[in-house]
């Protein structure tokens, strides 16, 4: 809604679509600025499409995040040694770890028990890193 509300009505020349490598990202970017060439910032869906995200811009002659901001997701600890720096979204993987294991064991007991299995919901808080590819003030 938010989108539709700003003017952006048609969302698929706002996405498309990697498969978590690095080389996906790379070419997905090419496919992305072919369908909308003014964008000026990508959130991509994980750090190592991410960095063929970064890489395709630099061949692209970009500046990143002069022309371009990109944001990815993970928080894997090479991106902090990307170039530029990858900002980036961190979960909390040891709390959704341990709450998985909580929901398995649910399961488990509700299967022995003949019962029917009711799923809980958490909201587990993700966190922002802004590093060099968006923060257009780090110089």
């Amino acid at each position: 809604e938010s989108l539709h509300d700003a003017g952006f009505d048609d969302l698929d020349v706002l996405k498309v679509e990697g498969n978590w490598s690095a080389a996906s990202g790379e070419v997905r970017l090419h496919a992305l600025i072919a369908k909308s060439p003014d964008i000026d910032a990508i959130f991509v869906g994980n750090d190592q499409m991410a960095l063929g995200v970064l890489q395709a811009a630099r061949r692209l002659g970009l500046q990143v995040p002069g022309d371009i901001g990109i944001v990815g997701f993970d928080d894997i600890p090479e991106s902090a040694y990307f170039f530029p720096s990858l900002s980036t979204v961190r979960q909390n993987a040891e709390r959704l770890g341990a709450l998985a294991v909580e929901q398995m064991a649910k399961i488990i007991q509700a299967q022995q028990n003949n019962e029917e299995f009711k799923p809980d919901t958490h909201w587990v808080q993700p966190r922002l890193i802004v590093r060099k590819s968006s923060n257009r003030d780090s110089g």
